[in-house]
């Protein structure tokens, strides 16, 4: 499931010039349920049915599966407003708080790999994490 879908459906037919932000708004919270059922479904389908790694080699990854899960969930918490800063064309905005996102995910993922190699894929969630807190 893209939540991009659901960005192009709002932007389309230039709804914000028209006044239809009820519909917009309505579309745009429709994302949220969406996303938690994806979540949930897929995070039980990777932890309990398809194969696992080796306990030894990533002893963290049930809680790291569910992790992700739930970070993807949160960030489509941000959507109304990401849709509203590019109905307003709030782009340079975007692009700031974008980048200084990313840029401390990979800071912090990298920092945690170097600090604790033994957490191996915790150490990716954790920065997910920051990220999701970040925006």
């Amino acid at each position: 499931m893209s939540r991009e879908a659901f960005r192009r459906a709002c932007l389309s037919g230039n709804e914000v010039t028209k006044g239809k932000w009820r519909l917009t708004i309505n579309l745009l919270w429709c994302v949220i349920p969406v996303g938690l059922v994806c979540s949930l479904l897929l995070s039980y389908v990777w932890v309990h049915l398809l194969e696992a790694p080796d306990e030894n080699l990533m002893s963290h990854y049930p809680t790291s599966v569910v992790v992700f899960a739930f970070c993807a969930w949160a960030e489509l918490l941000i959507e109304p407003l990401w849709v509203v800063s590019q109905a307003f064309q709030f782009v340079k905005l975007k692009v700031f708080v974008e980048g200084i996102a990313i840029m401390a995910k990979y800071f912090l993922a990298i920092t945690l790999i170097l600090i604790k190699p033994q957490w191996g894929l915790l150490c990716f969630c954790l920065s997910q994490v920051t990220v999701f807190v970040y925006n």
